[in-house]
């Protein structure tokens, strides 16, 4: 498990979810629960190696929770009915590293309305979210 994904995941999904944990830790969940993570594409050898961690940690940590991925294959409007499509299915959690930030402030604004919490890598959209992580390149100090 990387370092990287231990980081990111657990600060905004782990404590939003009511989930028991038994005396090692390891989170115990009483019904099928599940998180999306929405990639622009997976043929990204960094990509994939996100999603094989995000999967992982889920894996070893919360076993009962589906995790479903999206492969937009680079398409913007894909990824947006991706996520539309998630949320229909019951996505607690939707996690987006976008094709293009912008332009899914609808998106993201109806999924929050249904208490789905979104968080994004990388690039920050211009409507509220529940976590954002990347780097704001346009400040220096």
């Amino acid at each position: 498990m990387t370092q990287l994904v231990r980081r990111l995941l657990p600060p905004m999904l782990v404590p939003r979810l009511p989930y028991p944990q038994t005396a090692s830790g390891r989170m115990v969940d009483r019904c099928q629960r599940m998180v999306a993570f929405c990639v622009p594409t997976v043929a990204d050898a960094y990509v994939q190696f996100l999603v094989d961690d995000f999967k992982a940690y889920y894996q070893q940590n919360a076993p009962n929770v589906t995790v479903e991925v999206g492969d937009a294959g680079g398409n913007a409007e894909r990824q947006i009915s991706q996520i539309e499509n998630y949320v229909a299915m019951g996505a607690k959690q939707i996690v987006v590293l976008p094709v293009n930030p912008f332009g899914m402030e609808t998106v993201i604004e109806q999924s929050r309305a249904k208490g789905v919490h979104i968080m994004f890598l990388g690039i920050k959209p211009e409507v509220e979210i529940d976590l954002f992580t990347g780097l704001d390149n346009g400040k220096t100090r």
